[in-house]
């Protein structure tokens, strides 16, 4: 919103998650954020979008990593 204005509401369907492994819902939630990442545009006005979706790779992970460990 602070970027390109007021955003109109979105309507979001809920939809189930089928994947009930950990670790390849983890794998499937780290590629849907690369994908995610790749579209967000270059200008400077989106390093703060890029920043906080950078810091939730890592975090992900990190989660792949400790859930590996279990």
């Amino acid at each position: 919103m602070g970027i390109l204005g007021q955003m109109e509401p979105l309507d979001v369907q809920y939809v189930e998650c089928s994947i009930e492994d950990p670790m390849k819902y983890i794998e499937s939630l780290l590629s849907e954020t690369l994908t995610f990442y790749k579209r967000i545009p270059e200008g400077s006005e989106f390093k703060g979008i890029s920043g906080e979706t950078e810091s939730f790779i890592q975090d992900v992970q990190k989660y792949k990593y400790l859930f590996s460990l279990c």
